[in-house]
Parts: C-alpha cells; structure tokens; sequence
C-alpha cells in the first residue's frame, strides 16, 4: 500500500477539487513548491489512485486530473484526513504580492488568462488585482502596461529595485521551529529564513559575511534595521545583474571622495562578491552600495576616539538643524532640551545617515510606527512639527517613518527630565505578592520609588497621608479620588511594564499641561467659520480639497496651498494617531496663520489603513513666536485622549469652541 506524506495529500485534496484539467504550474503556484517535486508527488500518487480504483489522467498542453468516481473521492478524502489537513490557497493579498513580485522580476509580458489559470481564480479577479498594483507601482515612479502585447512593468532599474525590496521586506518574517537548524547570523531567524528562501541560501550567508568584514573597514557596526536593509538590496543587485539588469544611471549627492571609508567599504563589498560569487560588479553598482552604506545607522557605542572622529565629520547643516529641531521642541513642550547631550548625539548620529536616505530616496519601514503614533500622538505631532527645520532648510521633507524614529529621541528626552516617581503597590493576595510585583518594578522601572506595598484593607488608612504618592500599581480595579491608578497583572509581564511607563509619561504630561498652559493660542487661531461637523466626505483628497477651499476663500492661504498639502500627504501622510490627522501645506503660501478643524460623520482611509475622524489643518508660519505657541497647544491636546474624545463627539462648531474654551477657562482658574 502506497503511503502519501503531507505534501502528497494536500495536492491530492486540491485536485480532487477539479473537475477540470489544470496545469502543472497551476498546482505548483498554489502549493509553493517547484513543478519538478509536482511531477515526482504524482508518479508516487498514480500508484496511490490505481490502488483506489481511481485514474490520473494527462493531457499534453492542456494539464492533469483525476479520474473518480464519487463514492470513492469521498472514501479518499476521508482516508487521507484532508478536512483535518487541507490545502489553504493564496490569499488575495498573497496573490496580489506573487503577481507583482513575477511583473517586477521578468521584462516578459504576461495576460489574463495566465494569471487566472496560475491562480485559479475569475479573469475578473486578476483585473481587480491588477488595478490595485498598477497604484501601488506610482510610488516608486515605476508604470503597469496593459495592452494588447499582454501585461508588464516598465521603469529605471533603480525605482523597480526599490519596489521588490519593499514587497520582500513586506514578506519577510518566515515562521519556523526550534528543531530547525541555521547558521550563526545577525539576522533575525525568520527573516533569514524569508531571505533564504527568496535569494540562494549560501548567498545569504556569503553577502553578510562580506557586510561583516566591509564593518571592521568602516570602523563600526551598523544598526537594524539598516543592517537587514542593506544585506536585502545587495542581494537583490546580485540577483538582477545575475539576470542581465544592471543600473545605467545613478545621481550622487554632495561631494565624495573615492578614498573615503564608506566608498572604499562599498568597493570592497563588489570585489569580494566578485570573488566569492563570480559576478561581475560595475562602478555604477558600487556607487549604489555606498548610497545605502551612507544611509545606514551607525551604532553609537563606539569607542570614544573613533565617537569623536565619526562626529568630525558630519556636516554644518546636519548640526545646524539638529539644533534647529531641538530649540523648536523645547518651546513647544515648555522643557530646555538644549542641554541633553544624549539627545544632541543621538539625534547627531541619527539625522546625518536620515538626510542621506531622503536624498537617494532610501525608504526604511518603522515596525514601531503604529504604537508610536498610538502612545506617543503628542510627541510625534511635535516631532512632525519640528521636522519643519529640515525642510525649511535643506528642501527634503520626512516621511512618517523618519518621524517616528525621531519621536523616540524626544520622547526620550522628555522622559529623562521628568522627575522620580513615588508608587504604592497594593495586591489582595497579600504582602508576599506585593513585594514580588515591587522588587520586579525596581528591577526593571528604577525611576520609580516603591514607597511602600500593602493589602486593599491598608489601603483605607492612606486617605489622610498621600501627599507624597504620585500613582498607585494595584492588580486589581480600584477606585481612589485623589491618587491615579493603573491595574496591571499579578506577573508583571512586559505589557505591564510598558503600559506603567506610558501612564507616568502621560502623568507628567498632565501635571505639565495643568501648570503651564491652557489652550488659548489655538483659540486664537480658530475661527467658528473654519470649524466643519459632521462632514459625509469618503476620501482624503476631497476633505483636503474643501477644507483648503475655505481658507482660501477667506484669503488666509493662496490658491496653491491645497495642493501642497496633498504633495506632502503623497510623501507621508499626517496621521498622528488617536483617529486625528494633522495635515499641513508650505508655510509660503500661508497669508495668515489659521487652523480650520473638520469632524467627519464616519472614519476614512488617510493612508496606509490608518482611519481618521478629525482633521486639524493647520495654515501657520513656524516662523512665528505665536505659532511656535499653537504648536505647544497642539502637543497637550494630543496627549488629552478625554478631550480629542470630546471633540469628536461634537455635532456643531459651537459645541468644540465650547470644549476648548471650557477646558482653557478651567486651567486659567487654576492658575489664579
């Protein structure tokens, strides 16, 4: 009796599910796996099915199916256990993401019925996917063609590379298991497993120990995720050259010299590939190495003397807006951050290799970006804000992941100035857990001062002596009038450790709010005309379009304001989390500095999926002291999910004024 491996069923269950013949490459598309493994699973299955009473049957061009009765297709499929182990067909993002990785790896044409008979799926099918990749291509300059010749993507070398690496670092993480053995590598497993099985898997491990060797010319070892990003398009320039595509045209920015580190770390990268890999790499290949060696982060736990020799030579406009960033910052959280070298070096060390990847239109994903934007609005709103320095400057505009980068060096900062906070750990299963939850938070959190761990009973007497206590850390939900609480686990797990983290941070940003500022800079840029509720639009562009219209009809901003919004809104969108986007034009075609706020009846797609309901578009001159004061209003609000929650809820423009006006006259009241 035949037995079938796994492998063996699933293709077995899936053609079972034919009625007609298909193709071999059909079936291997599905399965992932090679046409030739096809080929031998079947001659092991047509032994299978003659034992079964069953026939497989071959149509030369045309493909394969079995021949079965009823009865025993079932008795089959029930043998097998395929309802236990059945076949999970590509998705329609999966498919979506093979097709384009075949459009941008062959010059070939393709067409609808390929497509559809590769992945078994409706020609209607292939179209809607094809719509939604002809999109997607725009970004990297790059163009689908449909014609009659078939289907294929045009464009520069360059822009093409750009777009496969984004699809495979969108496909990297592989899973895997423990019993599975790799080489020693500083990739993370499962991305060296999804780079393996892309690229050669000797290729792999040759191209990372050239990057190794290329460190120790440079001096320094370079940070992920530059590292993964630079290893990833060093194979993918193996691969194409290996294929007959090679760059013709490639644009330096600034002065080189070819005697530099970073240059002659590229050449050697192409000398030992060529040695090792038996490729030829021409000059133009190698520029395109240095350009992503230069935008690479550096690790900045350097020897001292290699610190300072690194830091010699970056440039004067890298130090000038580094500055700039950090004296903007500090006016708008009302903090001197001037004087945190930590901050100074790191946003040094980060920003010259940054400046770089904009200039060669490097794109690097941020994997951090969403909960950035989810726990840190505020900072990353500033930082978006302040991101302003570098292009009033130097004419390049950030992307949100850059942003998001930079928010983690402010917030940071912030972070460090606030002071030690002093916490009560209570738990109802006693002193022993408590003191287990306090001595794991002096571990892990030491800006926190443990004053004291007791049981819900002791709790009761602390009413009279809590002067002294800024938050209490309880397992379980309690209610205290004049200490704030968070509820974490009993195992203190990493969740609970960056959840306490967040709720100090938003602690201190209240506390700062409270005491330093209410909200009458923005209220005096707000007008009750340039407030809109309840608006019915179902895309971004057309929110951006009537919002700007408006200004514009007021005389606040010139004609061509909308559409410098909307040119930054292709290069980064201005979601800043929370369901609010904050977008912005060029301050040149600002003629008076006002904010208009739009509240949407149902959330819509401000790009990369993110859903957004308000919009706050601003039309100021950062230039300005009385902007730079709106900015610290826009930081607080940020950080006030009870308020933003608020205005949402608004239903006229009346009611928002009323919330911010409301709010403002509360914390004046305050301050008497």
């Amino acid at each position: 009796m035949v037995n079938l491996t796994t492998r063996q069923k699933k293709l077995l269950s899936l053609m079972l599910s034919e009625k007609e013949f298909k193709t071999i490459k059909s079936y291997a598309s599905v399965m992932r796996i090679s046409e030739r493994t096809i080929y031998n699973d079947l001659e092991i299955m047509r032994n299978f099915l003659e034992e079964n009473n069953a026939k497989l049957l071959k149509k030369p061009g045309t493909g394969v199916k079995i021949q079965i009765n009823h009865k025993e297709k079932f008795r089959i499929l029930h043998h097998i256990n395929v309802f236990k182990d059945k076949i999970v067909p590509l998705s329609t993002n999966e498919r979506k993401i093979d097709i384009l990785k075949q459009l941008l790896l062959s010059e070939k044409t393709t067409s609808l019925q390929k497509l559809s008979e590769k992945y078994l799926v409706s020609k209607s099918s292939i179209v809607n996917d094809l719509d939604e990749i002809e999109v997607w291509v725009r970004k990297y300059s790059i163009k689908l063609i449909r014609d009659r010749k078939g289907t294929k993507i045009i464009g520069d070398e360059k822009n093409k590379r750009k777009a496969i690496a984004e699809i495979i670092i969108r496909s990297l993480n592989c899973d895997f298991t423990d019993d599975e053995e790799f080489p020693q590598t500083r990739i993370e497993i499962g991305i060296f497993k999804g780079l393996s099985s892309m690229f050669n898997t000797s290729e792999v491990i040759i191209v990372e120990e050239i990057i190794g060797e290329a460190e120790k010319k440079l001096n320094y070892y370079i940070t992920e995720p530059y590292y993964t990003n630079l290893i990833t398009h060093v194979l993918i320039s193996i691969s194409r050259i290996k294929s007959g595509y090679k760059i013709d045209k490639i644009l330096s920015y600034g002065k080189c010299s070819n005697k530099s580190k970073t240059y002659l770390a590229a050449r050697f990268i192409a000398k030992k590939t060529t040695e090792k890999l038996f490729i030829d790499i021409p000059e133009n290949e190698i520029i395109y190495i240095h350009q992503f060696i230069l935008s690479c982060g550096i690790n900045k736990d350097m020897k001292h003397a290699d610190l300072s020799e690194l830091i010699s030579t970056i440039d004067k406009d890298t130090h000038f807006v580094v500055k700039e960033m950090i004296a903007l910052s500090s006016k708008i959280v009302n903090i001197d951050l001037s004087s945190d070298k930590e901050l100074y070096l790191g946003l040094l060390m980060h920003v010259k290799p940054m400046l770089n990847r904009l200039h060669y239109s490097i794109h690097i994903r941020n994997p951090l970006l969403s909960d950035i934007k989810e726990q840190y609005s505020g900072t990353f709103a500033m930082t978006l804000l302040a991101s302003s320095a570098i292009e009033n400057n130097l004419g390049l505009r950030v992307n949100e992941d850059e942003i998001g980068y930079l928010t983690a060096y402010f917030q940071a900062a912030i972070e460090r100035r606030m002071t030690v906070k002093n916490v009560i750990v209570v738990c109802p299963d006693g002193i022993g857990t408590s003191e287990l939850i306090a001595n794991r938070i002096k571990r892990y959190l030491p800006q926190f001062n443990v004053k004291a761990t007791m049981s819900l009973a002791a709790l009761e007497n602390l009413e009279n002596g809590n002067e002294n206590i800024d938050f209490i850390i309880s397992t379980v939900p309690i209610k205290f009038e004049s200490i704030p609480v968070i509820v974490i686990s009993a195992l203190v797990n990493e969740i609970d450790l960056k959840n306490i983290s967040s709720f100090t941070a938003n602690l201190s940003i209240s506390h700062m709010i409270k005491e330093n500022s209410s909200y009458s800079e923005l209220l005096g840029f707000l007008e009750k005309d340039l407030i809109f509720c309840d608006l019915a639009f179902q895309d971004k562009n057309t929110v951006i379009n009537f919002m700007s219209k408006q200004l514009n009809s007021k005389g606040y901003v010139n004609q061509n304001f909308g559409a410098s919004i909307i040119e930054r809104e292709d290069i980064t969108p201005t979601s800043i989390g929370k369901m609010v986007a904050m977008p912005h034009g060029n301050s040149l075609h600002v003629n008076e500095s006002k904010v208009s706020i739009a509240i949407l009846r149902n959330a819509i797609d401000w790009g990369k999926g993110e859903k957004i309901k308000m919009i706050f578009m601003i039309a100021v001159r950062i230039d300005k002291i009385s902007s730079k004061k709106i900015i610290r209003d826009f930081y607080r609000l940020f950080e006030s999910d009870s308020i933003l929650k608020e205005i949402i809820s608004c239903n006229a423009p009346e009611e928002v004024l009323q919330v911010l006006e409301g709010t403002s006259k509360y914390l004046e009241s305050k301050n008497c």
